[in-house]
């Protein structure tokens, strides 16, 4: 992983710190989520697909003991560093946990907070899946983008969709190395690094090429709006 810029850390969330570190983010005026995409584990004809899922699962996930989960994901995660054993250890024990935590920590529905993500399809999903505590989510476009607004606000903004009008090639790496935030072959692989990358990117978006304009893509997640 590259240095990161100073002032700025990684920090890892644990069953034994997790109210601790959720109360700094009390104080945060940007929050990039971010997660690795799932693989599909069956046919398309059938609804099952990740390594795991969010609603039903405990973050202590270990591919040999709990849900049905694609190797492949399995593989990608371990060569990137994330070590199954240690969550199986040390993880936050239940979705429930978390959702809990989250909702009581004063951080949704709060307007002095703006929301920054990449191609956030899949990891809004997740997230309004947790602080649900794993009830069934809206099943229409517009009740899904109701709830974001719910829990979010208004403020929320995905790089990959200015992107596109930037003429910016598709994928993190690749827009950040051409905004020289960072050389591709080096850029952080795990979600936390991974949340910075997308974070720097849409500022030097923001205030270097769309002169501190941002309001048009307001709201808009891609893949799932179009302007």
């Amino acid at each position: 992983m590259p240095l990161l810029p100073p002032g700025i850390s990684v920090r890892s969330v644990w069953e034994d710190n997790l109210e601790l570190e959720l109360r700094f983010l009390y104080t945060a005026s940007f929050i990039t989520p971010a997660t690795p995409r799932p693989s599909r584990l069956a046919s398309p004809s059938t609804t099952t697909s990740g390594t795991s899922s969010p609603g039903s699962s405990t973050s202590g996930f270990h591919p040999a003991t709990a849900d049905p989960h694609a190797a492949n994901s399995v593989g990608y995660l371990e060569a990137r560093g994330l070590s199954f054993d240690e969550h199986q250890a040390h993880g936050i024990l239940t979705a429930s946990r978390l959702a809990t935590g989250l909702n009581g920590c004063g951080l949704f529905r709060r307007p002095q907070i703006s929301w920054i993500t990449y191609a956030g399809v899949y990891l809004i999903g997740y997230l309004m899946k947790i602080l649900s505590m794993g009830n069934p989510l809206p099943d229409s476009l517009g009740g899904f983008l109701d709830m974001v607004r719910q829990f979010l606000g208004q403020d929320v903004y995905d790089v990959a969709r200015i992107a596109v009008d930037c003429a910016l090639p598709p994928g993190l790496e690749h827009v950040a190395s051409s905004l020289c935030l960072v050389p591709a072959a080096l850029s952080p692989r795990l979600a936390g690094a991974g949340s910075l990358l997308a974070l720097l990117a849409f500022m030097r978006l923001k205030y270097e090429m769309l002169y501190g304009d941002v309001s048009r893509f307001r709201g808009l997640i891609h893949g799932i709006q179009v302007i």
